[in-house]
């Protein structure tokens, strides 16, 4: 056996260290991004060596051209134009909680990230500009995929233009613990499926599809829908959103956390048929479980269609776009979804862009490793070499 294609520093899949490994490049990607005010060319040259060469950098919009960038030279001058383009500065995000599924090779973090505008900035039809030289801050939600060598083949970002204050809350009850994992169901009540395993992910599976379940019932009875969302919480579970005031604020923010099966029925039920929503529906493209965090990672298309007509803000400096009744609109949703021992959900946050009004995901990525992916023929080519 050759050891020419064996890696000096090789980490087996589905590890501690394998998490670690990941995570350390977002956790780069979110130093090179705080060093952009200081040496934003450097920075990003620094960045795009974490991507590798077929990669796409994707953020929300409603056309393609202005969200998904392919190639390390494109994400550079894309990335490079916008962080020279003197709008903004001072940027600073930090990492808030990360969770990895080691099978797909995704990593999913949640940030804070905070900057200060250099020019006023648009953020909804019915609200002022932020003026020069304010500070808003939003919740910034970022899906990662990695090959083998731990490059990003994907990086997509979540995050709501209208937002400038965070409403990020990580008061919600405890998720399970890893301790029940190698445990028998026959020793721990508590624990009915062993954690880590085919049937663990196969219910969390059922919990993602339950929630599409429910955003697809909107469709054909409201109530019944929300009846079935609110049902899959636990007592003290949450629902946790980017709601945010017009500026200047004045009166009370609007509420941004719903807790217990009441008050997120109610919400569920208002946000998505108060405004005129119709025909809703939900297809998912990306489901992904950590199971160690026990988190469901979501990634999908919220589409309907509209009975009042609803103006569209761009983020690329094209005009407002006003649709009318009986158009649809749809717009890409980043979920983060936390279960408890039960698997009923104490955590549910949806992040998306309140501008966007086509989808834009990503519809070609490069491939990853596949699940079975490990260093044990690399480490018997190791000690054969040495013979």
């Amino acid at each position: 056996m050759s050891c020419g294609n064996c890696k000096k520093k090789c980490i087996k899949q589905c590890t501690k260290k394998d998490f670690k490994e990941a995570l350390s490049k977002a956790e780069a990607e979110a130093m090179f991004n705080n060093q952009i005010p200081q040496d934003p060319v450097g920075a990003i040259t620094r960045f795009v060596q974490l991507i590798a060469t077929g990669g796409v950098f994707s953020v929300p919009g409603s056309f393609d051209f202005a969200s998904n960038f392919y190639g390390k030279a494109l994400i550079q001058a894309v990335l490079t134009a916008y962080t020279t383009s003197g709008t903004e500065t001072d940027q600073h995000y930090d990492i808030r909680k990360a969770y990895w599924d080691c099978e797909t090779r995704t990593l999913a973090v949640e940030n804070r990230y905070s900057v200060k505008t250099l020019v006023p900035r648009v953020i909804g039809p019915d609200s002022q500009p932020l003026p020069p030289g304010f500070t808003y801050v939003q919740d910034l939600f970022i899906v990662y995929q990695f090959d083998c060598d731990y490059k990003m083949v994907y990086n997509r970002e979540y995050f709501d233009n209208a937002q400038f204050i965070s409403t990020y809350t990580d008061k919600y009850p405890p998720v399970c613990k890893i301790k029940c994992q190698k445990e028998s169901n026959t020793k721990h009540f508590e624990c009915p499926i062993p954690f880590c395993t085919t049937c663990d992910r196969a219910k969390a599976k059922q919990i993602a599809d339950s929630v599409v379940f429910a955003y697809n019932l909107l469709a054909i009875n409201p109530s019944l829908a929300a009846e079935v969302f609110a049902e899959l919480f636990a007592p003290r579970g949450i629902v946790s959103t980017s709601i945010n005031p017009l500026f200047p604020v004045v009166g009370p923010i609007p509420q941004s956390t719903f807790t217990g099966p009441g008050e997120i029925r109610n919400f569920f039920i208002s946000f998505y048929t108060g405004n005129g929503d119709v025909n809703q529906k939900f297809d998912l493209v990306r489901f992904n479980w950590d199971c160690v965090r026990r988190t469901i990672i979501l990634e999908g298309v919220y589409s309907a269609e509209l009975t009042v007509p609803r103006t569209f803000t761009s983020t690329v400096g094209l005009p407002p776009v006003t649709l009318q009744p009986g158009d649809r609109y749809a717009q890409d949703y980043g979920l983060v979804i936390r279960l408890d021992c039960d698997y009923k959900i104490v955590y549910f946050r949806f992040y998306r862009e309140s501008f966007q009004y086509r989808d834009t995901l990503p519809k070609i990525i490069q491939p990853v490793c596949a699940s079975t992916c490990n260093c044990e023929k690399c480490f018997e080519c190791e000690k054969r070499s040495k013979h």
